[in-house]
């Protein structure tokens, strides 16, 4: 992404927003796999604080989000941040249950090949 070493603290609340607002699987994805995933490589230090946020709020596409910014990070995917995510998030919610079973399905892809 050209602009993903400019990315400053106050945009994760502008992601927050859109994905609290402008609320679809299509949107929400994009966002959490490009745009947050690049976030959080840039500032891993608020990974755990974000994520913690986000599991706590009642809201299935920040929660979808926590789960699928690591999509594409292969073997630098954090295993206890994925482990937390998919303990609280034990639901019976169709969305979250695609988002485990996807970015499990690409983390075993990196333990096998």
């Amino acid at each position: 992404m050209k602009y993903d070493k400019r990315f400053d603290q106050n945009d994760i609340e502008l992601l927050e927003y859109i994905v609290m607002h402008k609320s679809w699987r299509d949107t929400v994805d994009l966002i959490a796999v490009r745009i947050i995933g690049l976030f959080m490589k840039f500032s891993p230090e608020g990974k755990p604080l974000y994520v913690n946020k986000w599991l706590s709020l009642e809201n299935i596409w920040l929660q979808r989000a926590a789960l699928l910014f690591q999509l594409k990070y292969k073997a630098e995917l954090d295993t206890a941040i994925l482990s937390l995510c998919i303990d609280k998030l034990g639901s019976k919610e169709s969305f979250l249950n695609k988002a485990k079973g996807w970015v499990l399905r690409a983390y075993s892809r990196t333990l096998i090949g």
